[in-house]
């Protein structure tokens, strides 16, 4: 598993705020293991999609990695930080 770089990281969260600054570029996929991490947290989407906005450097885990749908050209990042459930 190959790790990216900070300067890289970096851009990724660049374009992914940029993207989600326009109008309707946040979507929640209503899969439903994600329902559930927002029911286990008590979370709403709008408090998730602050936490995803939010994301820095530090919160970086892995990727990217190609999606594993052979029919999009998609990269999974994946990033991992703690919640604060009181919100």
């Amino acid at each position: 598993m190959a790790l990216a770089n900070k300067s890289e990281i970096n851009n990724f969260l660049s374009r992914m705020r940029e993207v989600i600054g326009k109008i309707n570029g946040f979507h929640f996929v209503d899969r439903e293991k994600n329902l559930n991490s927002l029911y286990k947290h008590g979370l709403k989407i709008d408090i998730a999609k602050s936490y995803v906005e939010t994301l820095e450097v530090k919160d970086y885990w892995k990727g990217p990695e190609p999606d594993d749908k052979e029919f999009n050209n998609y990269e999974w990042w994946f990033f991992a930080r703690e919640i604060n459930t009181a919100l």
